[in-house]
């Protein structure tokens, strides 16, 4: 499978749709001008036929790809609390983000770092 990558820009930063070739995988990565090391991804979809083929491992890792190039520090997503999608996210390196409140009490913010954090000592 072959992923098409469409690039725009939009009011506050860049906006990169990643697209397989048969059209039945889509996913978004959301870059702020204000905060060009972070990255929010939106939208992953896979169609129903096309389920548990790879689509959406290959579409996350694909934009994780971009992200790195991009010099993000890190990703940012949204997922339900109580869904099997969260622990399907937390697989692939995700975790709970405690500092940023999510949109909706139902829902949560997952993290996965790109590079290594930094602590500094107080």
């Amino acid at each position: 499978m072959d992923i098409i990558k469409i690039e725009s820009l939009w009011h506050w930063g860049t906006s990169i749709h990643l697209v397989t070739d048969d059209g039945h995988g889509l996913i978004k990565l959301c870059l702020d001008d204000n905060s060009p090391e972070d990255c929010d991804l939106c939208d992953l979809g896979v169609h129903p036929k096309s389920r548990r083929k790879g689509y959406a491992r290959a579409l996350m890792q694909a934009a994780e790809s971009i992200a790195k190039e991009r010099g993000c520090r890190f990703l940012l997503l949204w997922a339900k609390k109580k869904s099997w999608v969260r622990r399907w996210y937390e697989r692939l390196g995700f975790y709970e983000e405690e500092f940023i409140e999510p949109p909706h009490p139902t829902t949560i913010v997952l993290r996965k770092n790109l590079k290594p954090v930094k602590y500094e000592k107080r």
